[in-house]
C-alpha cells in the first residue's frame, strides 16, 4: 500500500524555498551593490568626461578645416574677425570670426564645446583684454567656446598670411576659453588677483588646435608657449 504522507526530504526542500531573506542578508546585498557602485561610478564619470573632451576636440578639428577653406578663398589670408571676447582693437564685435567662417561650417553647434560651463573671471581687473564673465556658457555669451589667436588682426592692419607661418605644428590657433572645463579643476573665482589667477591656471588643460590642423590636449604651460604665431 502506497502512503500519501509527504516525505521528510520534500518538507525540508519546501521550507528552504519558502524562507525569506533575513535582515542581515539584505544588508550584505545592499553593501555589495554600494561597493560596486562606488567602484563603477568614477569609471563611468571618467568615460563621460573623455567623450565630451573628444567631441570638443572634434569641433576644433572641423573649425581647422573651415579656416583652411577660408584661406584658400582669400589668397592665403587668415580670418581677421574676433572671437568676441578678446578685443585688441577696441569694439570690433561686428566683425566676428563665427560670421566669417559661417559659409564653411554646416552647423553653428561646432562652436559649442559640450563641456563649456562658462567662467567667472575677467582679466580687465588687471588691465587684460579678456571680456566679461560668461554665464551660463561662453557659447551663449560670445557665440563660441574657443579663443582665436589672430582675433582682430587684419582689421586695422594687414591680415596674417599663411606664408608667414614658420612653425605651424608648434603654434596654436584656437583653444578652449577656460581650462577648467576638461581638467575638472575649480574655476578662477570672480575678483581673483594675479597670484590666485596664476595658481588656478597652472592646473588647467586645454584642447588646442594648431595651425597645421592637428588637435592636442595640452597643459596650460604648453598652451602658452604655443600662443605665438610665426
Amino acid at each position: 500500500m502506497i502512503s500519501s504522507k509527504p516525505s521528510v526530504s520534500a518538507g525540508r526542500a519546501d521550507s528552504k524555498l519558502d524562507r525569506a531573506f533575513t535582515l542581515v542578508e539584505l544588508m550584505v546585498v545592499i553593501g555589495i551593490i554600494a561597493i560596486l557602485a562606488a567602484i563603477l561610478f568614477p569609471v563611468f564619470s571618467s568615460a563621460k568626461a573623455s567623450a565630451l573632451k573628444s567631441v570638443c576636440a572634434a569641433n576644433l578639428g572641423q573649425l581647422g578645416i573651415a579656416v583652411s577653406m577660408y584661406i584658400q578663398d582669400s589668397s592665403g589670408a587668415y580670418p581677421s574677425g574676433t572671437d568676441g571676447i578678446t578685443e585688441p582693437f577696441g569694439n570690433v564685435k561686428n566683425i566676428k570670426l563665427t560670421n566669417q567662417l559661417a559659409p564653411y561650417i554646416k552647423s553653428p553647434a561646432v562652436w559649442h564645446c559640450p563641456d563649456d560651463s562658462g567662467f567667472y573671471f575677467s582679466s580687465s581687473a588687471y588691465g587684460g583684454t579678456m571680456g566679461d564673465p560668461a554665464h551660463p556658457t561662453a557659447y551663449a555669451t560670445y557665440g563660441t567656446s574657443y579663443l582665436y589667436l589672430l582675433s582682430g588682426q587684419g582689421i586695422i592692419g594687414p591680415p596674417f598670411l599663411d606664408s608667414e607661418l614658420v612653425h605651424p605644428a608648434r603654434d596654436g590657433l584656437l583653444f578652449d576659453m577656460d581650462g577648467a572645463w576638461h581638467s575638472r579643476e575649480p574655476q578662477v573665482p570672480a575678483g581673483a588677483g594675479l597670484t590666485e589667477w596664476s595658481h588656478y591656471q597652472s592646473l588647467y588643460w586645454y584642447n588646442l588646435l594648431y595651425f597645421d590642423g592637428h588637435v592636442k590636449y595640452v597643459s596650460d604651460p604648453v598652451m602658452r608657449t604655443s600662443w605665438v604665431a610665426g
